[in-house]
């Protein structure tokens, strides 16, 4: 019968058809194995069986059917394959009828998988049943797997480049107003950001502070009391968002003291950012004091030891005198006959030292002469007296019997003293009421009653000529004393004659110092003046070496002589 068979003869019983074999037919020697796609299960099959769908059977002869693996399906009756799923599909299961399209946020590239790849960070798919994943565009981010869909990037980041996981930050100075942006909006000129990721035009905020222009360092000569006015250079400042920023300064011009002052500046934009800057004014004080000083003084002798001088000195400086003008020798003080340098220096209150100097020259005894002379010089043509006084002073004044100013010459000195008693008489003569009045005139003032023909400038000149040749007088004698007072006597024998002579002479001094009439005066003058020369003539003798002294002082010559 069908599912069986006989395969010799004289057989009592069919044999059934073995698992995986099959016989349609009655009367056959054997079974037919079952074909692929298809399988036996049993025992004397008269049929073979299709492999269901979702399985398959590639062999012959079966007794079942395999099941289609992972990564592929059979989706009819009788396979003898089991398809692998497409790109873009997979099937994670065994048997089954269908591959499944890889889901949103996934891909499937290739054939025959068993499951799905999720997009990576950065990328994205938002279809089913793809083979890839799109890339973030510029303006999104993908920060995970698996995602649907691109994020847009918020407002305060941006991202210029596809397939990134994350966006950027607006740096500072810009700022991103909008979502998906690929690049960001810059602040204006002169504004920035205070942090990054702003999202508006109003974070954009002033934080330059100015530009601002000072003057340099400098220095100034004071130029008032105790400093200077100085103009200090005017500050500017510039902005590049404000046109006009606010400039002051702690110090403004005007007076400075000396010394080293910091001024500084500060400019203020309409965003209050500030810049400041400082610089140094220093008043100095380099200029010395200026100092006036005679150019040269020349008096005469009121005494043998000179005349008081009052002399001028002033001194001026721009910011301040310390100490002077000091001289030395002080104004008002006694100056000897002949000539003094007086030293004088003043100091300002910064240091600065002026010297000056000038000389102060008393003239003596001759000079009193010579003025008494040029006293008297204009009115010599107008009476005989005037002309007789004036050459009896022109002789006394004969540079022959002068060895200088204080000196008459030894030999010839009384005619010094012989001619100015000349001339007072002659001049006394011109005061006098009467003519030929011997001249009853003290030495200290004269007769208030005179010729009516005199002028008043002819009176001052005689009384001035008079005063001054007494004076002189007077110093040639004291000069003479103080001399011989200073000398020293060579030989010790003649000291007694000195001292005898000194002693007359100081009493001719004291007595015309104590003489009414003039011309005693100047005898008693006289007198003292030739003592005194007496005692230094007797002071320079040389002492007289005796003769048995002068034989033996040849003796002891004449051997030194042979040895030489």
């Amino acid at each position: 019968p069908a599912g069986s068979f006989v395969p010799v003869s004289g057989a009592s019983v069919a044999t059934l058809c073995a698992p995986g074999t099959y016989q349609p037919d009655i009367g056959q020697v054997v079974c037919l194995d079952s074909p692929a796609g298809s399988f036996v299960p049993v025992s004397g099959a008269s049929v073979a069986t299709l492999c269901a769908p979702g399985t398959y059977q590639p062999d012959i002869g079966q007794i079942v059917c395999l099941d289609s693996p992972a990564g592929s399906f059979a989706p009819v009756s009788g396979a003898s394959v089991a398809t692998l799923c497409a790109p873009g599909t997979y099937q994670s299961l065994t048997g089954q009828i269908v591959c499944l399209d890889s889901p949103a946020g996934s891909f499937v590239p290739g054939f025959g998988a068993s499951m799905a790849t999720l997009c990576a960070p950065g990328t994205y798919q938002s279809l089913s049943g793809t083979t890839f994943c799109d890339l973030a565009p510029s303006g999104s981010f993908v920060p995970v797997l698996g995602a649907s869909a691109a994020t847009l990037c918020a407002p305060g980041s941006f991202q210029p480049s596809f397939g990134q996981i994350v966006c950027n930050e607006a740096p500072i100075g810009t700022y991103v107003s909008v979502f998906g942006a690929t690049s960001t909006t810059a602040c204006g000129t002169g504004l920035t950001t205070l942090t990054v990721g702003s999202t508006s035009s109003t974070d954009c905020v002033d934080i330059v502070p100015p530009v601002l222009s000072i003057s340099g360092s400098f220095t100034v000569e004071g130029n008032t009391v105790g400093g200077a006015n100085v103009v200090l250079p005017p500050a500017t400042a510039t902005d590049i968002v404000d046109p006009a920023p606010g400039v002051s300064c702690d110090l403004s011009s005007g007076y400075f003291l000396l010394g080293a002052h910091t001024v500084t500046c500060t400019a203020t934009d309409a965003s209050l950012n500030v810049a400041q800057g400082s610089y140094l004014v220093t008043v100095v004080d380099t200029t010395s004091p200026q100092l006036l000083v005679p150019s040269g003084i020349t008096d005469l002798a009121s005494s043998s030891v000179g005349t008081i001088v009052n002399f001028p000195v002033s001194a001026s400086d721009i910011v301040g005198i310390l100490s002077g003008p000091d001289c030395t020798p002080l104004s008002g003080t006694l100056f000897a006959i002949g000539t003094t340098l007086v030293s004088c220096s003043v100091i300002d209150t910064s240091s600065n030292s002026t010297i000056a100097s000038f000389t102060i020259t008393v003239l003596g005894g001759r000079s009193l002469i010579q003025a008494a002379a040029d006293a008297i010089a204009p009115y010599s043509g107008d009476d005989e007296r005037f002309r007789n006084a004036f050459r009896d002073l022109e002789k006394a004044l004969d540079l022959g019997i002068w060895a200088d100013e204080v000196h008459p010459d030894p030999k010839h000195g009384n005619k010094v003293f012989d001619e100015i008693r000349s001339a007072i008489e002659d001049l006394e003569k011109l005061l006098s009421h009467d003519g030929d009045d011997d001249g009853g005139h003290d030495k200290k003032g004269y007769d208030d009653e005179h010729d009516d023909g005199l002028t008043d400038a002819q009176i001052i000149a005689i009384e001035s000529a008079i005063d001054n040749v007494v004076t002189a007088s007077r110093i040639l004698a004291s000069t003479a004393i103080a001399d011989a007072e200073a000398g020293t006597t060579l030989d010790p024998e003649n000291q007694p004659k000195v001292n005898a002579e000194l002693s007359k002479a100081h009493g001719y001094f004291a007595d015309a110092e104590s003489s009414i009439k003039l011309e005693d005066v100047i005898k008693d003058f006289k007198k003292a003046w030739e003592h005194a020369i007496k005692a230094i003539k007797e002071q320079n003798k040389v002492p007289e070496i005796d003769e048995a002294d002068e034989s033996d002082h040849d003796g002891r010559q004449d051997k030194k002589d042979k040895r030489d």
